[in-house]
């Protein structure tokens, strides 16, 4: 039992995802929709990630991810300066003294486990979802580059495990897209809804 709740602490950052934004009085299939935290934690990044997987498949962009400077080079360039970006966002947001981190969320609250959040918590689990999914996919990008050159990308993509490859550039879009859309939920509730 104990070796099971040690393992749950390596997914506390996905927390973010099973945040729920409080609803009207009726649950109908439009109240469910018209949650702006749901667009955020789910929308966005899969429309965004059907959107590039199909441009890799249709437009045959398959050098994107073929030489020395692909896009998993850049992307991991960019995480390398963003992990520490969202570390130093995560502990100043914990630790800083400030009455109104410690008020309830302004306008429709956000519940964890049907708690009601404040505003600290909320942006901790923000910064905490950005922190370890830039730490997943900077790793998932090292692997990548560590293999590459072993991996003839396009070989891989025309032979009989298409389906697997488009799953994995899939994946991969998400996971980018879902980072870069908390990344900016985060920034827009920093710069503008905490001081409302």
């Amino acid at each position: 039992m104990s070796l099971m709740l040690g393992h749950q602490k390596l997914f506390t950052v996905l927390r973010f995802l099973a945040l729920k934004e409080e609803q009207g009085a009726r649950r109908t299939p439009k109240a469910w929709l018209s949650s702006n935290l749901r667009w955020y934690q789910w929308y966005y990044p899969t429309v965004t990630a059907i959107i590039g997987t199909g441009l890799v498949w249709c437009l045959d962009l398959n050098f994107i991810f073929e030489g020395d400077k692909n896009l998993l080079v850049r992307v991991n360039s960019l995480l390398a300066m963003l992990v520490g970006f969202y570390i130093a966002a995560l502990a100043a947001v914990a630790t800083f003294q400030s009455p109104r981190l410690e008020e309830e969320i302004v306008g429709r609250r956000i519940f964890a486990g049907g708690v009601s959040l404040r505003r600290r918590q909320f942006l901790c689990a923000v910064f905490g979802y950005c922190t370890g999914m830039s730490i997943a996919v900077f790793g998932i990008g090292s692997i990548y580059e560590l293999v590459a050159f072993e991996l003839q990308f396009s070989t891989f993509l025309t032979s009989n495990l298409d389906c697997l490859a488009l799953l994995g550039i899939f994946i991969y879009f998400w996971l980018c897209s879902s980072l870069m859309y908390v990344t900016l939920l985060g920034l827009n509730y920093l710069v503008d809804r905490m001081h409302r």
